[in-house]
């Protein structure tokens, strides 16, 4: 591995951590894109590039996921209740995607990741009180919420912050509470999701490098320990700062994701 990328992922690692807490995400949101624009680096086919960042990703954001949710568990900031109805069919619809993803294409998982990123940044930095209700719905309506939230986070490599954060405010949680409880629903979306990957081993490239089909162990091993590290800082700068600020600074964050990973895709 060129030291260049060794740098850019201990870098990524120390952001993507940092990220996990404030935001309440499994830091795959950053860890997503870096991988990406350095597949060429890591010597990854670029019609899969996509496929090993994502795999990748999601071995990472499990431990990270499970250090910012006990931080945040520590603060009171997440909703069990949520969590107990979420939680099922959110694990059901990650490890489904995760199994039939390899047959996605690398541009159609690019796309889906910066289109989803774009639309849940937009809606987070335009208004810091949109919400489609002031109470959670009936129980159907959040398992639907919650399985699509899987679904996509399981695609996108990310843990359940990115989308579970705005869907959470949107239907009536509390922005820190949204935050923490999507934090702990991280874990049960990044573990099904990991599940997922490993059983769809058989369909990676071989490439150079230890790895565990789609999952690059160097690249994992580079981000993993400054991500745990610096998740429990962000969960305590998260609990401190101002709701709007909060929304305005995750919604900007995800916008700019996105319009890196758009250029990219469209090469």
């Amino acid at each position: 591995m060129p030291l260049e990328a060794l740098a850019a992922l201990i870098a990524a690692g120390i952001v993507a951590g940092f990220v996990a807490g404030l935001f309440g995400v499994g830091g795959g949101v950053v860890m997503v894109p870096v991988l990406r624009f350095l597949a060429d680096a890591l010597g990854w086919p670029p019609d899969q590039a996509m496929h090993f960042a994502v795999a990748t990703s999601t071995a990472a954001v499990l431990p990270t996921a499970i250090s910012s949710a006990r931080a945040h568990y520590r603060h009171g900031n997440v909703d069990m209740d949520i969590v107990r109805r979420w939680a099922p069919p959110m694990a059901l619809a990650a490890i489904a995607a995760a199994t039939v993803a390899p047959y996605i294409s690398t541009v159609g998982l690019t796309l889906v990741f910066a289109v989803f990123a774009a639309i849940v940044g937009l809606r987070m930095a335009a208004s810091a009180d949109w919400r489609w209700r002031e109470t959670l719905p009936g129980a159907g309506v959040q398992r639907l919420l919650a399985a699509l939230v899987g679904w996509l986070s399981s695609w996108m490599g990310i843990g359940a912050g990115t989308l579970g954060v705005p869907t959470l405010v949107a239907v009536g949680a509390p922005i820190h509470r949204a935050v923490g409880t999507a934090a702990l629903l991280g874990v049960f979306v990044s573990a099904p999701a990991l599940i997922g990957w490993l059983a769809s081993a058989r369909h990676a490239p071989a490439v150079a490098g230890p790895a565990v089909g789609y999952i690059q162990l160097l690249p994992l091993a580079a981000m993993l320990l400054p991500m745990v590290l610096l998740a429990p800082l962000g969960a305590r700068i998260a609990k401190s700062l101002p709701p709007s600020n909060l929304r305005r600074i995750f919604g900007l964050f995800l916008i700019c994701v996105s319009v890196a990973l758009l250029d990219r895709a469209m090469r």
